[in-house]
């Protein structure tokens, strides 16, 4: 839900940036809008439309480098976790391979502490 939620917004935001990039530029170089200014002494109509359209780019950039830097540490904090994890996974097996080994050590403990006391009450 969440999910879903955020890609609506970001959709609506993408929807709303690109409409004023395509609007702006044409309502400022629309001599039926503006009487008295004339964007005729500015240069060319694509240093104007590109002066006009630079500051909308350049925040629909910000916002989608943020989207991006929080998916990013999303995936961080995913990968942290499978990585702790399989540490973990690592270490109760590499303990679970030891098990046997001191099964073995104890039954052999046992078994020279059974023959101590053998030759202890034989002296």
């Amino acid at each position: 839900m969440k999910k879903l939620s955020e890609i609506s917004l970001l959709a609506l935001l993408f929807i709303i940036v690109m409409s004023i990039i395509y609007v702006i530029p044409w309502a400022f170089t629309n001599e039926t809008w503006f009487t008295g200014v004339s964007f005729e002494n500015t240069g060319n109509i694509g240093d104007t439309i590109g002066g006009l359209t630079a500051p909308f780019l350049n925040g629909l950039s910000a916002i989608l480098v943020f989207f991006a830097f929080r998916e990013q540490i999303k995936a961080n904090k995913l990968f942290h976790g499978m990585e702790q994890k399989k540490i973990n996974l690592e270490k109760y097996n590499d303990l679970l391979s030891k098990v046997p080994d001191v099964k073995t050590d104890l039954k052999i403990g046992a078994f020279a502490q059974s023959l101590n006391k053998i030759s202890l009450s034989k002296l």
